[in-house]
Order: C-alpha cells, then sequence, then structure tokens
C-alpha cells in the first residue's frame, strides 16, 4: 500500500483501500489496559511505521558523517545513492545530506526557505525533510545520483515533517478531555507533545480547530511550538480562525504569545486572511485586541479587507471600512532619525538589545522623498523601503511582516529609538559605523495615503517621491563609464564562459576560456576563472575599475594574477584559473593527505603574499581559507579581493563607509566595531585563518552568531587551540589577536617566523623572501 494510499482526516478516521477504520477511543481502551501498556504499544507502532525516515543523524561533523557512509559501505559493498542527513554546520535552521556515488562522498546543504520549507540549490521548495528525500529517492534531479538506501539513524525533528504518524496523543486531544491530555503529557513515555499525525497536524493545531479550549491551555503547558507549521503551511493560530474559535486565538495569543503576522508559505495569508475570508468576525475582532495587524497582503496583494468583500462578508467590510488607527503613543521627534546612515542604525539597536519591535525611521539616501523604516526581529535588523502611493498598505517579506500605516501613525511596534534636537540618546561613544549583522537586508513595502478616514499626524508629509517611469518601460540599464586607465580590456568574444565554480557574496566564479592573439596567425587558449557581480554589487563602476587597476598591477607567485576585464552589459573579471580551487575545500575534502609541514608551508606563502600587499599598500579586508587558491600542492595563492580598497598615501587604515554582509568571525575588534580596516587587522584575518588550516576546515566559533562572538572576543576569551596543532604556532595565533593592533606581528614576522628553522624541512620550499 503506498503512502498516498492512506490518510488521515482531522477526525482522525483512517481511510484505506477505501475501507473505514474508526480509532478506538482512548478512554474506553483505559478502562480494560494501563496507559503504561498503551504507551508502549504506540511506541512500537510508531516506530514500525517510521523505520522509513530514520535516515536523521543530528549534530554530527563531516567528517562523522564521512565515517558512517564508509562504514556501511565496507560492510554492505559499493552503494549509489546511500545518504544521510544531519545537521548543517553553517546554520541553525538548515541541513546538510551526505551522499555516496562513485565511491565518492558528496555534501549538499539543505536551505530552510521558510520554516518547514526546503531546497537542495537551485532545486524545487518541498515542505518537509521527508517529502525532500522522497523527492531525490524518485530522481537525481540535479544530485550524482538519486537516493537509495540510507545510513539507519533516528527520525529528523518534527518541525522539519511534513507528516508523521497518528499517536495516542493525538487521538486524545481528539476527545477534548483536557485531564485525559495532561495525563498522558505528565507520562515519561509520551510522545513528542509536537509530533505531527498522518494528516501533518501536531496536537496544538487539532486542538486549536476544534476549539478545546482547555487543551490548548494544557498543550501549552507543555511548551508546545506555537510556529509549529501543518501540512497546510498553518499555525495553530491559523486554524483556530478557519474554524471560528475565538477564544482558542484569545489563549494562543495571550498564553502562546501567538505571532498573528505568521504566514501560510503558500498563499501569504496571516490568521486574519483566514478569518475574513470565512467572515469570522468575531476572530477577526479578537485578533485586532492582540494588535494583530489589519491589512496585511498575502502574495497575491490581497488585504483580508479585500477578501471580505471578495466573499461578501458584510460585516468584515463594515468593520475594516470603519477601522481607525489607534492614536500615536509616541511622537515623531521619538523615533525619526533624519541623519543616522544604516549602520548607525544597526549601533543603536545593539545598544537597546535588538529586541524584537525595536524599530525607527531614517531618510532613504537612494531615493529623495522616501523613507526607511528600520526594525528589530529575532535578534535581526530589517529594513522597508517606504514610498508613498495609497492609504491602508502593508506588506510582507519571507516571513515576517509588518503593517505600516500612513505616514507618522506607526503603533504596531513594541519599541522605539528616541531622538532629541540634539540627535540620539543612549549612545555610550560618538557615532560609529556599527557591528553589522552576518545577514542584513532590505525589504519593500508600500505606504498607502489619501483616505478620509485616516488618522493624520500632525506631522507635515514628506516630499512627494519622484516620478516613476510607466509600468511597462523598462528603466535603462546603468551605464558603464569609459575606461580611461591602464586596464586590460578583454573582448566579449575572445571568451567563452563554461561551468560556474562557486558562489559568493558578490557574484558567481565560472570557468571560462580565453582566447590569447599572439600573433596574426597565432591564438593561444587559456583557462581562466571569470568573476561575475550581482545586480548592485558594484555600486561606483568608476571605483570598482581604478580598484581593478590596481590590482591588474600586482605580481607575485602567492597573489592571484587578474588577467583583465570584460565590458558587456555587465563588468566580469577575468581572473588565472586555479585548478585545485579553495583551501578550505581541500582541508575539508583531502585532510588525511595533508601534514604539518604542508600548513606550515602554505602559512609562509600567505604571510609572504600579505607582505607584497602591504609593500602596495593594499588591505585585504576578506583574508580566511576560502579565500585561499591552491594552484598545486606546494603553491598558494591569495584570492578574492572584492573587499579590498587601495590605501591612500599618508593613511595607514582604511574606514568602511557602506553597510553589507560581513564576515564578522574573520574581523578584528577595531573592523567590527569602528570600521577601520588596516594591515594590523589582516593580521588578525590571518590568525583565523590559520586556526582554520590547523583545525583542518573546521568553523572558527563554531555556531556562534556574530554578535556572540564580538561578546566573546570582548571578554577577553579566543579560539581554543586545535586538536593538532603545534603549541607555537598556537602562541602565533594568539599574538595576531591582539586586542591592541600595535601589538600584533607583523606580516613580515609571520613571514619569517613560519620560515624558522624550527620548520626546516620545508624551508627550502619557501621561495619568495621579502
Amino acid at each position: 500500500m503506498n503512502e498516498d494510499d492512506v490518510y488521515v482526516d482531522e477526525d482522525e478516521t483512517i481511510y484505506a483501500n477505501n475501507e473505514i477504520v474508526k480509532l478506538a477511543n482512548v478512554n474506553e481502551l483505559l478502562k480494560t489496559r494501563s496507559l503504561d501498556e498503551l504507551l508502549r504499544q504506540d511506541a512500537l507502532d510508531v516506530e514500525k511505521a517510521d523505520e522509513n525516515v530514520t535516515w536523521y543523524h543530528g549534530k554530527i561533523s563531516r567528517e562523522s558523517a564521512e565515517s558512517i557512509l564508509e562504514e556501511a559501505l565496507e560492510k554492505q559493498g559499493s552503494i549509489n545513492g546511500l545518504f544521510l542527513v544531519r545537521d548543517s554546520t553553517a546554520s541553525e535552521s538548515d541541513f546538510s545530506l551526505s551522499l555516496v556515488s562513485d565511491n565518492k562522498i558528496y555534501h549538499f546543504q539543505i536551505h530552510q526557505k521558510f520554516d518547514g520549507i526546503f531546497h537542495i540549490d537551485d532545486g524545487p521548495a518541498i515542505q518537509g525533510l521527508d517529502k525532500l528525500v522522497v523527492y531525490y529517492i524518485n530522481g537525481a534531479y540535479g544530485l550524482p545520483t538519486q537516493l537509495s538506501s540510507f545510513c539507519k539513524g533516528s527520525t529528523p525533528p518534527s518541525h522539519s515533517r511534513k507528516l508523521g504518524v497518528t499517536n495516542l496523543l493525538h487521538r486524545a486531544v481528539l476527545e477534548g478531555d483536557r485531564n485525559l491530555v495532561h495525563r498522558l503529557l505528565r507520562h515519561p513515555k509520551c510522545p513528542n507533545v509536537d509530533a505531527k499525525n498522518s494528516k501533518g497536524s501536531a496536537a496544538l493545531h487539532i486542538a486549536a480547530f476544534y476549539g478545546f479550549d482547555d487543551v490548548i491551555d494544557v498543550l501549552l503547558d507543555y511548551s508546545a511550538d506555537v510556529k509549529l507549521l501543518d501540512t497546510n503551511g498553518h499555525t495553530a493560530l491559523h486554524r483556530a480562525c478557519v474554524n471560528n474559535h475565538p477564544g482558542s486565538v484569545a489563549i494562543l495569543m495571550s498564553k502562546g504569545h501567538s505571532n498573528a503576522q505568521e504566514r501560510c508559505p503558500h498563499n501569504g495569508w496571516v490568521p486574519m486572511h483566514e478569518a475574513a475570508m470565512k467572515g469570522y468576525i468575531n476572530c477577526i475582532k479578537m485578533l485586532v485586541k492582540f494588535n494583530a495587524a489589519s491589512f496585511p497582503r498575502s502574495k497575491n496583494n490581497e488585504t483580508p479587507w479585500d477578501l471580505a468583500e471578495k466573499y461578501g462578508r458584510r460585516d468584515c467590510v463594515q468593520f475594516f471600512g470603519s477601522y481607525k488607527l489607534a492614536d500615536l503613543p509616541h511622537k515623531p521627534k521619538e523615533w525619526f532619525h533624519p541623519e543616522v546612515n544604516r549602520q548607525g542604525v544597526q549601533e543603536l539597536f545593539e545598544v537597546k538589545g535588538m529586541r524584537d519591535g525595536l524599530f525607527l525611521i531614517q531618510r532613504s539616501r537612494k531615493q529623495p522623498g522616501w523613507h526607511i523604516l528600520s526594525l528589530c526581529y529575532n535578534r535581526r535588523m530589517f529594513n522597508y523601503e517606504i514610498r508613498i502611493t495609497d492609504y491602508r498598505s502593508m506588506d510582507y517579506h519571507d516571513g515576517e511582516m509588518i503593517e505600516v500605516p500612513k505616514h507618522d501613525d506607526y503603533y504596531n511596534t513594541a519599541d522605539i529609538m528616541k531622538t532629541s534636537k540634539h540627535g540620539s540618546q543612549g549612545i555610550p561613544r560618538p557615532m560609529l559605523p556599527p557591528r553589522p549583522t552576518d545577514d542584513e537586508f532590505i525589504k519593500k513595502t508600500s505606504l498607502k495615503s489619501g483616505d478620509s478616514t485616516a488618522t493624520r499626524s500632525q506631522q507635515p508629509p514628506p516630499p512627494p517621491p519622484p516620478a516613476q517611469p510607466p509600468p511597462n518601460k523598462q528603466l535603462p540599464k546603468p551605464e558603464i563609464p569609459e575606461i580611461k586607465t591602464n586596464l586590460n580590456i578583454l573582448r566579449i568574444k575572445d571568451i567563452k564562459i563554461g561551468k560556474e565554480l562557486g558562489q559568493g557574496e558578490y557574484g558567481s566564479v565560472l570557468k571560462g576560456t580565453y582566447t590569447v592573439s599572439r600573433s596574426w596567425k597565432r591564438q593561444e587558449k587559456i583557462d581562466v576563472a571569470l568573476k561575475t557581480f550581482h545586480p548592485g554589487s558594484v555600486q561606483n563602476p568608476e571605483d570598482f575599475l581604478k580598484e581593478a587597476e590596481a590590482m591588474q598591477g600586482l605580481d607575485h607567485p602567492c597573489i592571484t594574477k587578474l588577467i583583465g576585464v570584460c565590458r558587456d552589459e555587465k563588468l566580469m573579471l577575468v581572473e588565472e584559473y586555479i585548478a585545485l580551487g579553495s583551501m578550505l575545500d581541500y582541508l575539508l575534502d583531502y585532510a588525511e593527505e595533508i601534514s604539518e609541514n604542508d600548513l606550515n608551508l602554505w602559512a609562509a606563502q600567505i604571510a609572504s603574499g600579505m607582505v607584497y600587499l602591504e609593500e602596495k599598500r593594499l588591505v585585504h579586508r576578506d583574508l580566511a581559507a576560502r579565500n585561499i587558491l591552491l594552484k598545486s600542492k606546494q603553491q598558494v595563492k591569495i584570492s578574492d579581493f572584492g573587499l579590498s580598497r587601495a590605501v591612500g598615501v599618508g593613511s595607514d587604515y582604511y574606514k568602511a563607509t557602506h553597510g553589507g554582509r560581513w564576515p564578522i568571525k574573520w574581523y578584528a575588534p577595531e573592523s567590527v566595531n569602528y570600521g577601520q580596516f588596516s594591515h594590523a587587522s589582516d593580521v588578525w584575518s590571518y590568525g583565523v585563518t590559520l586556526w582554520e588550516m590547523f583545525s583542518l576546515g573546521m568553523p572558527p566559533y563554531g555556531d556562534m552568531k556574530g554578535i556572540e562572538v564580538i561578546q566573546f572576543i570582548e571578554r577577553g576569551k579566543r579560539l581554543s587551540k586545535p586538536e593538532k596543532c603545534p603549541d607555537q604556532v598556537y602562541e602565533k595565533m594568539l599574538e595576531c589577536w591582539s586586542m591592541k593592533p600595535e601589538c600584533r606581528p607583523t606580516f613580515n614576522d609571520l613571514n619569517v617566523h613560519f620560515k624558522d628553522p624550527v620548520y626546516a624541512s620545508i624551508h627550502s620550499l619557501i621561495f619568495v623572501k621579502r
């Protein structure tokens, strides 16, 4: 019998091969059997039903995953498609797929696009790890091979699954008996409170759907997850609104602290959309009572008011039509920061502890007359561009939603950053570039005006935005300036673009072939790496070209050679092709083949290349194992100057003036706190790179977030010594991580150190002495 031949409806009636089987009442079963006996049998039934979903191995390392797969191969022989799934070491919300194909082990990141929705690379977004695995069992679809057998582990976490197995707790919840549910939950053999049934609903979804408020109350006592999505992409709050239970809405909002702005990933609906579509006015009023946004937009740009009108829900239409925004709890001068930039906002937020709902408004520097709403959520900063179009407009993006009433009527957020006539308050030092987040990005929303019912502030409205082009008229492509430098400009027709080698923060790296004309009758084809850039990542093409010219002038055996720039519709750097790829990948893939002598040789060569950059007054700003390439096992080359800037004569540091996503874990304290980058800050990054090398590719600071790393360093703590790292190398790392830049060694010191007689066995391989 196939999985699709069986499903369980909300009443837990099982339909199997067109035969109806009614599950027995739990209270009736308890008359003849003990609870302990029922739960023991239930656990066995669930385990048997889940035996094909035990490919999850939890928080194990890449090396452990490879050991498990290799052990299975030794026992069972070569198996194409042998796999396991584990937690990602790069992100708490992601997973990793480890897969065997042709006796080679591959690792793929499983990204979580929304809660419970996953994809691999450019593959489809699929709800549930269980369904993702089934998808790749049915075909390779871009993987080296389709999945087949798996190394047995355990079942994946409930929140990551689309479907589960109906257990005794689900059946007890259906009876609406609070005492029975409480009796089960306090039993040591009770199933996980968030386990999903075969319809994809957890116990809290079922209780909310039927309006069993007492059961919801006890489930919340046992920490049921209010954010968990069922197979429809609904939270428990959605389910309460779908079936018109305002009392359930109240307890989920008050006791469970449910987020009324959690949206369904399929259509973008929040609970208020569900209530408005059905015409459940009492649920709408209850949501509004708990400060739910009144006019959020779905993926189809529909508000709950639009749905109420569409389905003829008169009471709801009348409610939304007469709804007025609450009076402003704060005056504009308290939250309006006209001069602060995005970096400064981050600094302000961190001083206030990155509390959810913390917000302020600033002027847009890209669009005159527009504004930016900066908002804290889940210890991250989100920025929304605000423009004026019409009243009652809200929008959403990537799972977080916010209501934006007209002009200055911002009232749904929890806290503000206050200002005075002298500027921002509460800053312990003068305004400096902030500690940037790892994943800050811009979100767009529209702010509508013009409705006569709007509550208008006394603050005069901002000036109108610039005229926009007609909807169907394409904006002209930004012009790339004429290049009046000594830069080597290559013709696009001389370049053949090949496969993608990888992606980075600023764009993609492709393999290519460059045809060089040696004479009128002789041509030579050479392999090259083509570095392209995402739209908008090159903000100032003229500055970019000046920097490229400086890069082209570099000539050192430990520096990647820039061949030239190709100028077509977009800029593209053409660099020498380095066959073995990044040091980080090599460390991870060939750890057993790397000796201490290899690491010392590479350390010396990196230091030698950095000495050369220092002589050229260039600061790298992104020195890390991922940006070191291996031409051979005996030679490394420093690459990726995407963040570097030429240091002006008479200045020993470059000060960052733009935001963006910064590699915090490799940054020196002065770079994080003050935006200052110097050769000394590159030395700090060199120390972290050494740590990556001698830990054979382990991620520095593990799963710590950027802000946690900053606090860790400020408390005087440092990365611990890698297991196989020599003491003298670790001592050099610690010197690189001195808080005072002047106390760190220079790259010349480091170059000399790694060419010291202590490393006599590699001394002859260091071919550059500067």
